[in-house]
């Protein structure tokens, strides 16, 4: 199984920082839970691919984590 994240990230001040993230969802996922908790309240929107090889079947999630009003 591939999974490919692209992690794009907005900040208070307006600005976004871009991420690319070819591993494991769980890794990934726990990656952005360190990465917010040593940071400040931030947006994150995680689009995440997974290609399974054999079945060649593709599934899209979106995770919508730590948003601010």
């Amino acid at each position: 199984m591939v999974a490919v994240s692209f992690l794009l990230v907005y900040t208070d001040n307006g600005s976004s920082l871009f991420f690319y993230l070819a591993m494991d969802h769980i890794f990934s996922i726990h990656c952005l839970i360190i990465f917010t908790y040593f940071s400040f309240p931030i947006r994150i929107i995680i689009f995440s691919f997974s290609v399974i090889e054999n079945d060649n079947a593709k599934n899209t999630v979106l995770y919508n984590l730590n948003t601010k009003n």
